[in-house]
């Protein structure tokens, strides 16, 4: 019995003087009390007696002091604070910026630019007729010529087979007279197959008042005849040389006074032609002309006209009226 107690006595001697040296201001540096708590209680059953006090008070001594489970309390009071942060700032600000800038800018500055005047669309890849031996003639008749009071020539002035000529022409640009000789015989044959050649092409229609249009690159028939009254535009514009224009009508080729026939956008007076199967062609007084006229019947220029190109008659005359013509 004696030695019973002597054991209980030092085992309370133990947990006392381990209780001391580990108080509860220095909790992180007493970790075997954790383990010391949990396993005393079953230990103490006595091997040996009946009459075991049961130190019952060890566990929940040691139990409290150890347990500052409010260290982890701190974890969910960090983690709302960042989250908020966060969500706010970053989604809203982009969206706004760029739908406010992008769209409104490009629609105004492209509706005015998309506003041409093209009645009429144009045929690509339209060769050139070709004038072959009639090509450096400004002026080609077949019956006779006729001139009031003088014509200044820039170019060759040609008559097969008629022989009456008129008079007073001033001849420039090394321009030469060809009056029923071979040379004017061979232009009037090549006139005869560049007239063949304008009429047998693959055409568009096109109306017969050209007034106030603007036509491109092509090959434009109008069996009623065709009258410029006012300008009307030849637009080369996208073409190579500013491409290839022949008007054929079966009926007349009539332009009104001051009218003018206006090349833009590269356009060349070389490579526009009007095949005429009326009974005339008829520049009026004033009026500008671009373009070789190649006319069946008779080709009269109204006074002071001046052309930018040939006037051509494949079986009657070609009269003048103080007239400027130059060869395109």
């Amino acid at each position: 019995m004696k030695k019973l107690m002597g054991s209980l006595i030092a085992m309370t001697l133990l947990s006392a003087a381990f209780m001391a040296g580990c108080s509860s201001t220095k909790t992180p540096s007493c970790p075997m009390m954790a383990t010391a708590t949990s396993t005393i209680t079953p230990t103490l059953t006595a091997t040996g007696t009946t009459t075991a006090t049961r130190t019952a008070t060890l566990s929940p001594t040691a139990t409290p002091s150890n347990s500052p489970t409010k260290t982890s309390t701190a974890t969910p009071t960090n983690s709302p604070a960042n989250t908020r942060t966060d969500t706010a700032t970053s989604t809203p600000t982009p969206s706004i910026t760029n739908t406010a800038t992008s769209t409104p800018t490009g629609t105004p500055t492209n509706t005015p630019s998309a506003t041409p005047t093209v009645t009429a669309a144009g045929t690509p890849g339209v060769t050139t007729v070709d004038m072959g031996g009639a090509a450096n003639f400004v002026v080609l008749g077949f019956s006779a010529l006729t001139n009031v009071p003088s014509s200044t020539l820039c170019g060759d002035l040609g008559l097969w087979s008629g022989t009456s000529a008129g008079g007073g022409y001033v001849m420039n640009c090394g321009g030469i007279q060809h009056i029923t000789d071979s040379t004017a015989q061979t232009a009037q044959g090549a006139l005869s197959a560049a007239y063949l050649d304008a009429s047998s092409r693959p055409f568009s229609v096109i109306g017969a008042g050209l007034g106030a249009t603007t036509v491109t690159p092509g090959v434009w028939s109008s069996t009623s005849g065709l009258d410029i009254t006012g300008t009307v535009t030849l637009d080369g514009t996208g073409f190579t040389n500013g491409g290839v224009f022949i008007f054929q009508t079966a009926g007349l080729l009539t332009t009104a006074v001051s009218s003018n026939v206006l090349l833009i956008g590269g356009a060349q007076a070389k490579n526009v032609f009007w095949q005429v199967g009326g009974a005339y062609a008829s520049l009026g007084a004033t009026s500008t002309f671009n373009g070789t006229i190649m006319c069946y019947g008779y080709v009269a220029l109204g006074n002071l006209a001046v052309m930018n190109g040939r006037a051509m008659s494949s079986s009657s005359y070609v009269a003048m009226d103080n007239n400027t013509i130059t060869l395109p």
